[in-house]
């Protein structure tokens, strides 16, 4: 029998004193063709939502979005053709930011990323393709001008990208990673523009066994880990991920296939458990049909649809996997649409349909599951940071 597994990466962040917890609400997908709304709410005390910033209309649409915990910043593309950048701050809970896409006559923009770049700093990314392509980057920092803030990056953009990997269930949502190569040595390498460009790692034999030459993905590139989806026809689909910390690589000790829904933010890995339907569509159904939403809403797209229509039978189990010791944890939802959004310290915060809980992260394992909120809201829900209290 044949598994598939959703992964998210999670990690411990350094969060002000007395954080507030916001929600970004919005469930993109330049595949489908659906057009939604993004939004910033606040989790107040006793359980009720605050919407905190309107960030882009249902009329306009959010083509991507990409987050980055070691920053403090997300980062909105909308769609039908609002050609901005619009830059959320975890500090200020809040738009710090919406600049103007260059336009190419010559090209459209076919490939995205966030990166550090040196001479340049936390910068977008934007790779157009056509009779010419270009490569630029738009300086994220609000204290310069727009005007001033887009630059012709080069091809070596790529060994920079920053990546926290892709939020949602089943096929929804939009993936923040590029696509890269693993050389017959194993090194990584980047190429664009006809340039091949290093990335600085390389992976051990022994975790490539089986592949000879993969489509490979950065899944997600963090302070603290990459991860790579390995793709071959022959060998089918795994996912490796390298602690920066301690230098080590890892196989993540479950099926992946395909590499959907991998989020990185430290050192642990979440895995939303599935069983591969192809030649099992009867017999493998995803978990809690009878709770998926059948409406689509401002935020999102006809739930139910989107699940029932995978690949994949999705049970209801989230594993996290903890990439420096080894160690596995499991929340058990018997919910297809469930996802893990952040963890705080050790307190690991997971969305089930429309509701939102925590729990506990310990030796002894996932302890002390308790209900933050429910609303219709939730469902749309793929990403949670903490702000400043009292803004």
């Amino acid at each position: 029998m044949k598994s598939l597994y959703c992964a998210v990466l999670l990690v411990g962040m350094a969060v002000p004193s007395l954080a507030q917890m916001y929600l970004l609400a919005g469930s993109p997908n330049s595949m489908n063709g659906w057009s939604v709304a993004s939004d910033l709410f606040e989790v107040q005390a006793g359980g009720d939502l605050r919407l905190a910033a309107r960030l882009v209309p249902q009329k306009v649409g959010t083509e991507w979005i990409a987050v980055s915990y070691d920053w403090r910043k997300a980062v909105i593309v909308p769609g039908h053709n609002d050609n901005r950048v619009v830059v959320i701050d975890f500090d200020r809970a809040d738009a710090s930011r919406s600049c103007e896409l260059p336009a190419f006559s010559d090209g459209h923009l076919a490939e995205q990323w966030l990166a550090d770049l040196p001479g340049v700093g936390q910068s977008f990314v934007g790779h157009t393709a056509g009779t010419r392509d270009h490569l630029y980057a738009i300086k994220l920092d609000a204290s310069t001008p727009c005007v001033d803030s887009v630059v012709e990056a080069d091809p070596s953009a790529v060994r920079y990208v920053e990546a926290s990997g892709r939020a949602g269930v089943a096929s929804l949502g939009v993936q923040e990673g590029i696509l890269v190569g693993i050389d017959a040595e194993g090194a990584v390498f980047g190429w664009r523009m006809g340039t091949k460009t290093p990335l600085g790692y390389s992976v051990p034999a022994d975790l490539r066994a089986g592949f000879g030459k993969p489509n490979v993905l950065i899944v997600a590139n963090t302070r603290q880990v990459l991860v790579l989806g390995l793709y071959q026809k022959e060998a089918g689909y795994r996912i490796l991920a390298l602690s920066k910390a301690t230098g080590g690589w890892h196989t993540i000790p479950v099926a992946t296939d395909p590499y959907w829904c991998v989020r990185a933010f430290g050192g642990f890995v979440a895995i939303a458990e599935a069983r591969n339907r192809q030649g099992h569509e009867k017999e493998f159904q995803s978990a809690g049909k009878p709770g998926w939403r059948t409406k689509s809403t401002a935020y999102g797209p006809i739930i139910g649809s989107i699940i029932e229509g995978a690949s994949a039978a999705f049970t209801g189990r989230l594993h996290l996997y903890d990439v420096d010791h080894g160690r596995l944890f499991t929340i058990t939802t018997d919910q297809a649409d469930s996802e893990v959004l952040l963890i705080d310290g050790q307190t690991v915060y997971y969305r089930v349909v429309d509701s939102l809980y925590s729990a506990d992260v310990t030796d002894k394992g996932i302890q002390g599951q308790r209900l933050i909120l429910k609303s219709d809201v939730i469902d749309d829900v793929h990403w949670a940071f903490m702000g400043r209290a009292g803004r």
